[in-house]
């Protein structure tokens, strides 16, 4: 009985071990799929019919908002209104603009950094986080112009994004 306990134990030793590798595996396998098979110029698909291609820091502001615009107008604008003044969902420049109101900020802390995380996970409001990485940074770019918050001939960095106070 003993014997047998110490061998059960010993099987159960040997399950959680192979289900350790099995996980590490699966691991390796997902960072080398994820890390290993994109480039900084592939395309990417969001929806079927919509390909775009990943932000650079080579374009400036204007170049991304060109993109940006035609990304409100098919996915923004119907809440926001054609010129952001808003409508069903609230205005998101002009006059009506309030900013921080979408991400629960005060007024003074909102950052570009802060609305791009909220665009990218949260908008368009019927379908939260469907818009690919570049069509959000796209349409900042484009809000951040028609708010007067940058220069249109700036060069885009993303990295820069939370130095970008909205006022």
């Amino acid at each position: 009985m003993h014997k047998q306990g110490y061998s059960e134990m010993k099987a159960g030793r040997r399950i959680n071990d192979m289900a350790k590798i099995v996980a590490s595996i699966l691991v390796l396998l997902s960072l080398t799929f994820t890390f290993g098979c994109s480039s900084s110029t592939q395309q990417t698909t969001t929806n079927p019919g919509t390909t775009t291609t990943p932000p650079t820091s080579s374009g400036t502001f204007q170049a991304m908002a060109n993109l940006g615009q035609t990304v409100y107008t098919s996915k923004c604008a119907t809440c926001h209104g054609a010129n952001g003044q808003g409508g069903t969902g609230p205005a998101v420049w002009g006059s009506g603009f309030v900013p921080g109101q979408y991400v629960g900020t005060t007024l003074f802390a909102l950052n570009a950094q802060a609305m791009l995380n909220f665009i990218s996970s949260s908008m368009p409001l019927t379908a939260p986080g469907t818009l690919s990485h570049t069509d959000s940074v796209n349409v900042l770019c484009y809000l951040l112009i028609q708010e007067s918050e940058v220069s249109p001939s700036t060069v885009f960095n993303e990295s820069q994004l939370s130095t970008i106070v909205i006022k």
